[in-house]
């Protein structure tokens, strides 16, 4: 049915039938349902458009925030090493001499 022409598959529709005029509103009819399909299509891509748009926006945030986080991470890690920042203590690191009973 693809490898066949438009005007093969529009030959049954414009079959005349001079009494009722039938071939004019089947040729409508059919018309009308392509365009309704084209209609409808056009809808469907507008909205998978919007979506994608706003879901690779949201994507992009995500990582920029990952990013500025490391980027963050790696400045703090310089400034300790080279003794601009005092190194944290970590309170659970330490000799705790309350709970050694336990």
């Amino acid at each position: 049915m693809g490898a066949c022409r438009a005007d093969e598959r529009l030959n049954p529709l414009l079959k005349l039938n001079n009494a009722t005029g039938a071939a004019e509103d089947r040729l409508l009819a059919h018309l009308s349902q392509i365009i309704k399909f084209l209609l409808v299509t056009t809808a469907i891509e507008k909205t998978l458009y919007e979506v994608t748009k706003i879901s690779v926006l949201t994507w992009l945030s995500l990582i920029a925030i990952v990013f500025i986080g490391n980027f963050v991470r790696v400045i703090m890690w310089l400034l300790r090493k080279y003794g601009y920042i005092k190194e944290e203590e970590d309170p659970n690191n330490g000799d705790d001499d309350e709970n050694d009973d336990l």
